[in-house]
């Protein structure tokens, strides 16, 4: 049946069904850019109050700009730690690191998803337009079948086959999963510092005694203590975090019997 089938196609009028083609793939791709479109905007307009995401253009992606930025913003915290500015600097340096490296796993999200968006829509079109396709082509026989509903067919099972590859090989639920919680975790990390330093914690630094409060240099002392125990937790807390994971999955690479067996189930 199966040759019958193949020596029926190719007996077909190979002009229409290649314009069959070649309308469908414009009506798919038009359907995608416009799929496409929609969730950019959508992933936008819901991003907006996310921290970070109004610097994810290119003109932020410069590692001058990114520490510039960092400097102003803490400079507020640094108030109550007059001196120490070689320590300072590389807090600094460290919440710059902090800063890009949320950035990234936003990027990455962020385009994954606006990938996976128009790829999962219109792998969903195309298995319907493929079942019906399917139905009027087994319903009349391959032989006396339109040429144009194959046309149709052809291209649709292609980017059905195709649309359900990519998001398996690329593991686009579980990418999407990993980088948000990446930036989730490292603007966490980077409240934690900041309210380190608004608050003076002094990881477990022994509390002043009323007659110690007046001692200056106690008190310089101790924001010495809060500045180098800072430093070295934010060392450790980034070696915990660091990761740029892209996971690909290539046994999601469909064969050729199960790319026959979604066009053709067995009956």
């Amino acid at each position: 049946m199966t040759n019958n089938r193949w020596e029926a196609l190719f007996n077909k009028n190979w002009t229409a069904i290649s314009i069959s083609i070649l309308g469908t793939s414009i009506v798919f791709g038009l359907c995608t850019i416009g799929v496409w479109k929609f969730s950019d905007y959508k992933a936008n307009h819901w991003g907006k109050n996310l921290r970070y995401f109004n610097k994810l253009s290119e003109n932020y992606n410069d590692s001058s700009i990114a520490y510039e930025d960092t400097n102003q913003n803490i400079q507020e915290y640094f108030k109550e730690y007059q001196g120490n500015e070689f320590k300072k600097k590389r807090i600094i340096e460290q919440l710059t690191t902090i800063s890009n490296r949320a950035k990234t796993h936003l990027r990455v999200a962020k385009d994954i998803y606006v990938w996976s968006v128009p790829i999962l829509s219109i792998s969903t079109l195309a298995s319907i337009v493929t079942g019906i396709c399917l139905l009027e082509i087994t319903r009349r026989g391959w032989e006396n079948a339109s040429v144009w509903v194959i046309g149709i067919f052809v291209t649709s099972s292609g980017i059905l086959a195709f649309g359900t590859a990519i998001p398996l090989l690329f593991n686009y639920e579980q990418n999407i999963k990993i980088h948000t919680q990446l930036y989730v975790n490292y603007v966490n990390l980077e409240d934690t510092i900041l309210s380190i330093l608004a608050a003076k914690n002094s990881f477990d630094f022994q509390p002043l005694t009323p007659s110690d409060s007046e001692d200056e240099n106690l008190s310089q002392l101790k924001n010495e203590v809060i500045l180098d125990k800072l430093i070295v937790f934010i060392d450790n807390s980034m070696q915990q975090l660091h990761s740029l994971n892209y996971e690909i999955n290539l046994r999601g690479v469909p064969t050729l019997e199960e790319i026959n067996d979604n066009i053709n189930p067995p009956q």
